[in-house]
């Protein structure tokens, strides 16, 4: 007997406006080149159990925080999910693999192509491996979200949500 409360191939939609990889493989564009920023976490001032995130952008010849962690900060077409994420690339693997591909002149700048990211493992055996694809142009809903969609990404550093929906004054669309 099988389950057939949901259907076979059901999962949850992504509603989030950040990208988290999951197991498996996430289809992305970059749709802007990385901020190199950084991230450290702290108690928060009223000594409760919970921390918060504290975010900046690293200043050019400035070395970053003591106890923080080097990201990329970056705007991406998520494929899967069709609609567009920030994501704070920590993973210094990934960020190799994304360096070489940038300087392999077969493929150049990966705002020109999609990238493959298959994440396997869990915890500290986690691997992830990164396929660039052939060049292609974004479909058109992707290009219409990005067209209708306003990034702020400073307001991502100051803990504030980085998107809004775009008005009809599009001056301001960073790509």
């Amino acid at each position: 007997m099988t389950d057939s409360f949901l259907p076979e191939n059901y999962s949850e939609p992504s509603n989030s406006d950040f990208l988290k990889l999951e197991a498996g493989t996430t289809k992305i564009r970059f749709l802007q080149s990385p901020v190199i920023s950084w991230e450290l976490w702290e108690d928060k001032e009223d000594g409760t159990e919970w921390r918060k995130v504290v975010r900046g952008k690293k200043e050019e010849g400035q070395p970053i925080p003591p106890s923080s962690k080097l990201v990329w900060t970056c705007i991406v077409w998520n494929h899967n999910d069709q609609r567009m994420q920030v994501w704070s690339v920590g993973q210094k693997t990934i960020r190799d693999q994304i360096v070489s591909i940038s300087r392999d002149a077969d493929f150049g700048d990966p705002r020109n192509f999609d990238i493959k990211i298959k994440k396997e493992g869990e915890k500290m055996k986690t691997t992830y491996t990164i396929n660039p694809l052939p060049p292609t142009e974004l479909g058109e809903e992707a290009k219409n979200t990005i067209m209708q969609t306003q990034v702020n990404i400073d307001a991502y550093f100051e803990g504030e949500n980085p998107f809004w929906t775009g008005s009809d004054d599009d001056s301001d669309v960073p790509f």
